[in-house]
């Protein structure tokens, strides 16, 4: 005989922690922007190293990974930029940021 309230809360427990993991994705992603607003583009690409780490395949690989091209590309770093792009390109080729990734390189310094 299964108890079901103890198998909803089993199954409920995962769902939490996508959420919490869902949850840092974001914090950490919104801090690299905020980071990239203020033009700290270092601690930018310091919290976007952290979120590949901790979330390398994570929902918001995509948006982490297009930001990571704009932080580099401002750095003045742009052969990484180019490479970084590239990858982009490879790993998301649908993506509806593509060409905003590409323009980011035509337009930082």
């Amino acid at each position: 005989m299964v108890n079901l309230p103890a198998a909803r809360a089993r199954a409920a427990t995962p769902v939490r922690s996508e959420a919490a993991a869902l949850r840092m994705e974001v914090r950490l992603l919104q801090q690299a922007r905020v980071a990239v607003a203020q033009r700290d583009f270092g601690l930018a690409i310091q919290l976007l190293a952290e979120h590949a780490r901790r979330f390398e395949a994570g929902r918001l690989a995509e948006e982490r990974e297009a930001l990571r091209v704009r932080a580099l590309a401002s750095l003045g770093r742009r052969n990484d930029a180019r490479r970084a792009a590239s990858d982009f390109e490879a790993n998301f080729p649908r993506s509806p940021l593509l060409s905003t990734v590409r323009q980011m390189l035509d337009s930082e310094p």
